[in-house]
């Protein structure tokens, strides 16, 4: 349903784990001595439920990090808030000290922003907690039905959870939720997928170098440069995270 869901069906996703001693929270960083600020609303669609509150919310830890430690999908607090890291270049310039440029989303998907922090500036990383696995059952629009792997309870979470690695997300596929004050927050997904090469260029002189590649079209509609050897049918395994190749696998067409 794309109703509000009942308090039974979010009650096993709505459990924050949290860790004793924490000396700060999420949300703290620009909030008096002894404040504390609670890092989100509930996000609207299914599971905003009139029981998810902010002011009653428990607010999650953080830790605090070098930037140059981030990786994409970590979630910070900057300014503040809490965002998610969607991508992360590290530059090295020839004059000034190295930095980091990231694009964040916000925790609540409304919004996005770009920073730049220096490779040694430190930023506190939220420490989420996650819970499953969930199964996927299927997509659609703009929603992913998952059901909970012991439970059994069935769910409906928007896709932008997922950012960009929804063109990942297919049926049977194992993933695991991290909640935030009470709501899903953010999806892990499996370390690799496992894809269809469905359309190649031709083969040239200068993709035949392995550092090279050649344009490829995968089952899930992406293009990607793979090495010159791997063919239309092949079965290939593609790194989620960079969207790097590692490795041709048995099952595809060609096999």
């Amino acid at each position: 349903s794309s109703g509000a869901m009942s308090l039974s069906r979010v009650s096993l996703l709505s459990r924050v784990a949290l860790r004793g001693g924490a000396r700060r929270t999420a949300g703290a960083l620009r909030a008096p001595p002894g404040v504390v600020a609670p890092v989100l609303a509930a996000r609207p669609g299914p599971f905003a439920a009139s029981a998810f509150h902010a002011s009653a919310a428990a607010c999650a830890e953080v830790e605090p990090v070098k930037a140059n430690d981030l990786r994409p999908r970590d979630v910070i607090s900057y300014e503040g808030e809490s965002w998610t890291i969607r991508s992360l270049s590290k530059v090295k310039p020839g004059k000034g000290g190295a930095f980091v440029q990231l694009t964040l989303q916000h925790i609540r998907g409304e919004r996005n922003t770009t920073a730049r922090l220096r490779s040694t500036d430190t930023i506190d990383r939220v420490q989420l907690t996650y819970e499953g696995p969930f199964n996927v059952l299927y997509t659609e629009g703009d929603h992913v039905h998952v059901m909970h792997a012991t439970t059994f309870e069935q769910s409906e979470l928007p896709a932008s959870l997922f950012g960009d690695d929804v063109v990942f997300v297919h049926e049977g596929m194992e993933v695991s939720m991290a909640t935030l004050d009470g709501v899903p927050a953010l999806i892990k997904l499996p370390n690799a997928a496992e894809l269809d090469v469905v359309d190649a260029r031709p083969v040239r002189e200068d993709t035949k170098n392995p550092a090279n590649g050649r344009p490829v079209t995968l089952s899930n509609g992406i293009v990607l440069k793979l090495p010159a050897h791997v063919a239309v049918g092949d079965r290939v395994r593609i790194r989620i995270e960079d969207r790097s190749y590692i490795e041709k696998v048995a099952g595809g067409a060609s096999a």
